[in-house]
């Protein structure tokens, strides 16, 4: 899909130490910005070089073997240099780290077959049916948004308390 431009793809490793068991169809955050991953690497050249918000779609997740991966992106934030895309991994491995490259491009057209804002087709494609509902909680608005197929949106209640953020993970 990407290659019209000389662009080194950002490559992404799961250390096959963190995982516990092998994981299948299951899906995966991935922060860009200035710390990310466990090494707090530099990542927000990605939105530097992508240059504005309506690029984001511009990019690509692939497999080591290039198999084309959906993406959900909850947040994509070029001002602050920060995004947060949901990743569909055919499987995680325990006994080989798992690679993926991040490629992006502002030369290609948008990649609307597989990466999307919360709420389109290939967003969707991220959650498989194990899951009854996905909030991200950063919906504007009186709407609360599933992010799956089911389509089990909200609505707030009450007074908004100032959104904060949350943490994912232990």
């Amino acid at each position: 899909y990407f290659g019209t431009k000389n662009i080194i793809p950002l490559k992404l490793i799961i250390n096959k130490t963190t995982i516990g068991e092998k994981l299948v169809d299951f899906p995966i955050l991935v922060h860009l910005g200035n710390s990310s991953g466990i090494n707090d690497m530099d990542t927000s050249f990605v939105l530097s070089e992508v240059g504005s918000d309506a690029n984001r779609k511009k990019i690509s997740i692939t497999t080591e073997s290039g198999t084309e991966l959906y993406v959900e992106i909850e947040k994509w934030d070029t001002a602050n240099k920060e995004a947060w895309l949901w990743v569909k991994l055919p499987s995680i491995s325990t006994t080989q780290d798992t690679i993926l490259y991040l490629n992006y491009d502002t030369h290609q057209a948008d990649n609307i077959a597989y990466v999307g804002d919360t709420g389109s087709d290939s967003a969707k494609n991220v959650w498989n049916n194990g899951f009854v509902a996905v909030y991200h909680m950063n919906d504007v608005g009186s709407i609360v948004n599933d992010s799956t197929r089911n389509a089990h949106n909200g609505l707030k209640k009450g007074v908004s308390p100032d959104p904060i953020p949350g943490m994912v993970g232990p």
